[in-house]
């Protein structure tokens, strides 16, 4: 397949289970290159062995702007370009100390370190990814991952919500911006929901304590009774990368089993 030809991605937060099911998707369709980065610089490098030739890692801190400006300059001299960024690096807030929990329970220290990761990181992405991007003789996307929590109360991770809420309309922006100003790059976001990764993991356990019977009873609440797989959410970030989706920009796709288009309150779910 060649649905990204050519194309120079970048991923942040490279090691999640959602942007390396991407990043494997992605070699798939004859990239030039694959840039996984993050802060976890062993898994990342280990990964980008295992994913091969065409595939990188550089070290990328996604709340500094200097490793923003650090890595895009490494990207510009070794490549030339960048054709395709997706903003995954996020964070819950509920393993900081403190912990970003309830109102009452959660410090303006906490609440600002999520904000930084999950809100100011995806504002430097965009600003400085297109700064390269808008020359690239190439037709360019952005994609932010967000959180169906951007849609919803979540009481119990207010900063985390309060971001994902942001980031959507950032989103719009950067996509009006691009386009009034005639550059060839659209900016999309997905929300996925209900998909089983890292966050789950302090509800559901990890793959040597995982709990079958209480993942299956959260299941039994989606729609289509089944939690989603990362490898799902990479296509639908594919379809977005690519030049397939190329007349959609500052548009929002929930990938979560059906659970926001539910009723709640008429639902036998």
């Amino acid at each position: 397949m060649d649905r990204l030809n050519d194309k120079i991605i970048l991923i942040t937060g490279a090691t999640g289970k959602i942007a390396l099911a991407f990043a494997k998707t992605a070699l798939l369709e004859n990239p030039r290159a694959v840039i996984l980065t993050g802060i976890d610089d062993v898994k990342g490098r280990e990964l980008a062995q295992e994913l091969g030739a065409k595939c990188l890692y550089l070290h990328l801190d996604v709340t500094r702007q200097i490793d923003w400006e650090s890595v895009l300059a490494f990207v510009k001299k070794k490549f030339g370009s960048l054709h395709v960024l997706v903003n995954n690096a996020s964070i819950t807030g509920t393993q900081l100390e403190p912990p970003m929990l309830g109102l009452e329970d959660s410090s303006l220290t906490s609440w600002q370190t999520v904000i930084q990761n999950d809100l100011d990181s995806v504002f430097l992405g965009c600003r400085e990814a297109i700064d390269i991007m808008k020359d690239s003789g190439l037709s360019c996307s952005i994609v932010n991952i967000g959180s169906r929590s951007g849609l919803v109360a979540r009481p119990d991770r207010m900063a985390y919500a309060a971001a994902k809420a942001a980031v959507v309309n950032l989103t719009k922006s950067v996509a009006i911006y691009c386009a009034e100003r005639r550059y060839d790059i659209r900016c999309n976001i997905v929300l996925p929901s209900t998909i089983l990764t890292e966050m789950w993991e302090p509800v559901l356990g990890n793959a040597e304590h995982f709990n079958e019977e209480l993942c299956q009873e959260f299941a039994q609440r989606i729609p289509l009774r089944r939690f989603g797989k990362p490898e799902e959410v990479a296509k639908v970030i594919l379809f977005l990368a690519s030049d397939e989706s190329s007349y959609i920009t500052g548009a929002e796709i929930i990938v979560d089993g059906g659970a926001q288009a539910q009723d709640v309150l008429r639902s036998r779910f």
